[in-house]
């Protein structure tokens, strides 16, 4: 039920961007709600490098949402 709704309210969001396709906003809210629970795991990812591999994925889906695919 949770992810419906952020499924639902990306998608409303990801509307805003010239050539997204809708489809993909499934996957993408995935990916958002995959980065936001790495927040909860900063020991366990490492905290030496948490900032910089959190970094890295936050890049990672921030390009796939501008890329057209």
């Amino acid at each position: 039920q949770h992810a419906e709704r952020d499924k639902e309210a990306m998608g409303r969001m990801f509307a805003a961007f010239p050539g997204m396709q809708p489809e993909r906003a499934a996957v993408l809210s995935a990916a958002f709600r995959g980065v936001f629970l790495t927040l909860l795991f900063k020991a366990e990812i490492g905290e030496e490098i948490y900032e910089e591999a959190l970094r890295v994925l936050i890049r990672g889906v921030a390009l796939q949402l501008l890329e057209n695919k």
